[in-house]
């Protein structure tokens, strides 16, 4: 009896721990005691997944089995999912020899069609003054969401210049601008106006073109200009920068002899009555 169990100790301690692979040897051991390490697993910010043993045993890039949400933060797909080598060779340089310009375009090919006007990190593909290529404690890979990550390249007292970042405190730039590109030179978006001028579009019928589009900065500059109001022109010559001149003197009512004002007869931002007249026409 004792010859006998001194023989299955002898077989047992031999499979145990010389014929075993750290794999395969994690599973008999786990068969008998608790708390035994996986070797498959690898720790991804804060969370545990399991990896793809056979593609670990053939030496391929691990690959994640299930999909991973950080406890916090974000982080990036090919990162999340293992996949190293959709960004990088073996070597641990760009894919195909990509320059980093060009490499985030490869998946990211919207931004530089989206807008008339791009910001300039944005424009040359150097995503990564901006975002972390791999994990971050903010949303969207950002390195910060607070106007430090701006500060990087503006200048503050630059900003600070601007009376209506007067009383900003530490309210985030892109509540106002969009860090990409937007349709005006300063990337606003389109309710960055209306934060503060709410008023201008309440209780109206018709909106002018551009309040109603947002594109405030087609008439007002937002940051300073020489003329009232922000305006980047005055009188007429503000109007006819987007209404044709011949179509405006074609109505009867447009006379070229008593050229005054248009706001003297229409509200530049909105109105209840047709053609943002300030009162009714005489019918």
């Amino acid at each position: 009896m004792k010859l006998k169990y001194s023989i299955f100790i002898v077989l047992f301690m031999g499979v145990f721990f010389i014929n075993c692979s750290v794999q395969s040897g994690y599973r008999i051991k786990s068969f008998f005691f608790d708390g035994v390490p996986n070797p498959n697993t690898v720790v991804v910010q804060d969370t545990v997944v399991t990896i793809n043993e056979k593609d670990t045993l053939m030496g391929q890039p691990p690959i994640v089995k299930q999909d991973i949400t950080p406890i916090a933060g974000s982080i990036h797909p090919p990162v999340k999912e293992r996949k190293c080598f959709e960004c990088h060779d073996e070597k641990n340089r760009t894919k195909g020899k990509f320059p980093l310009t060009e490499l985030c375009y490869t998946c990211h090919n919207g931004f530089k069609k989206t807008y008339a006007f791009t910001h300039g990190p944005a424009e040359t593909g150097r995503c990564t003054m901006c975002h972390n290529p791999h994990k971050s404690n903010e949303v969207k890979l950002l390195y910060s969401v607070k106007q430090d990550l701006c500060l990087q390249c503006h200048e503050q007292h630059d900003i600070a210049a601007n009376n209506f970042h007067a009383n900003i405190g530490e309210q985030n730039c892109m509540e106002c601008h969009n860090p990409h590109g937007g349709d005006n030179r300063n990337f606003l978006r389109k309710e960055a106006c209306l934060q503060c001028h709410n008023s201008i579009t309440e209780n109206k019928t018709y909106l002018h073109g551009p309040v109603d589009a947002g594109q405030c900065a087609i008439c007002h500059s937002p940051h300073g200009a020489k003329e009232p109001k922000l305006l980047v022109s005055t009188g007429n010559t503000l109007c006819l920068g987007c209404h044709n001149t011949d179509d405006v003197y074609s109505k009867k009512y447009h006379t070229k002899k008593n050229r005054q004002d248009c706001i003297t007869c229409h509200y530049p931002h909105g109105s209840n009555e047709s053609y943002l007249l300030i009162k009714p026409a005489k019918s």
